[in-house]
C-alpha cells in the first residue's frame, strides 16, 4: 500500500468516526425534542392542576431576576438557566458513558 492510499484510508475513518458521532447527537437532539414535545401539553398544565411545587418554583428560584415598574416589567430567570444547564450537562455526560 503507498503512502497516499494510506494516508486517504486514514482521512476515510477520521471522517467516519466524526459521520457516526454526529448520527449518534442528532438521534440524541432528535429524541429529546419528541420527548419534550410530547411532554409540553403535561408541563404546561399537568402541574399547575396538581399542584406540583415544580411548577411553581420554575421561573421563580432565588436569584431569577424580576424587575416591574410602571408600565414596564422584566423577567430574567438566572438560576433557573443555570439549573436547566446543569441537568442538561448531567444527561450528556451520563449519555457518553453509555
Amino acid at each position: 500500500m503507498s503512502v497516499r492510499a494510506c494516508r486517504q484510508a486514514c482521512i476515510f475513518v477520521r471522517r467516519s468516526a466524526l459521520v457516526h458521532a454526529m448520527r449518534k447527537l442528532l438521534v440524541i437532539v432528535g429524541v429529546v425534542l419528541l420527548l419534550a414535545g410530547l411532554a409540553w401539553p403535561w408541563l404546561k398544565s399537568g402541574f399547575h392542576r396538581s399542584g406540583c411545587w415544580l411548577r411553581e418554583h420554575i421561573g421563580h428560584l432565588p436569584g431569577d431576576i424580576h424587575i416591574e415598574r410602571e408600565g414596564y416589567s422584566f423577567h430574567f430567570p438566572l438560576m433557573t438557566c443555570v439549573l436547566v444547564s446543569v441537568l442538561v450537562s448531567a444527561v450528556f455526560w451520563l449519555l457518553r458513558r453509555i
